[in-house]
């Protein structure tokens, strides 16, 4: 829940810079930067309209498919290099990006993007 004059403040999410992943972590960052605490319930429950249809990693990380595999890799490294300091992106470009970059390489090899019939 955002008060609404948070986000009459920093905007909503930037569907256009971060689409299918990343977006609220990027809202969070400029809610952040703005002033304001973010609050955390570690009680509370949300049920997400997506089902985890197989028990496999892949689409445990909502990865399943080339195209989100894409985006959710390329909204990483965006996120990193907007938010980032310099030290932290430097590691994270060096090693962990290429870690994440084979990971859903493998994701995309096995599980190309269907097409609708």
């Amino acid at each position: 829940m955002i008060k609404r004059e948070v986000l009459e403040k920093v905007g909503l999410f930037d569907e256009k810079s971060f689409p299918i992943h990343y977006e609220e972590a990027d809202l969070g960052m400029r809610v952040r930067r703005a002033g304001y605490r973010i609050v955390c319930n570690p009680k509370a429950k949300v049920w997400h309209d997506i089902p985890l249809l197989d028990k496999d990693k892949a689409s445990q990380h909502y990865v399943s498919n080339s195209l989100r595999a894409y985006c959710t890799a390329r909204n990483r490294i965006v996120f990193h290099k907007k938010y980032s300091k310099k030290l932290r992106l430097l590691i994270y470009i060096t090693v962990f990006n290429w870690i994440i970059a084979f990971y859903y390489l493998k994701i995309i090899i096995l599980n190309p993007l269907r097409t609708p019939r």
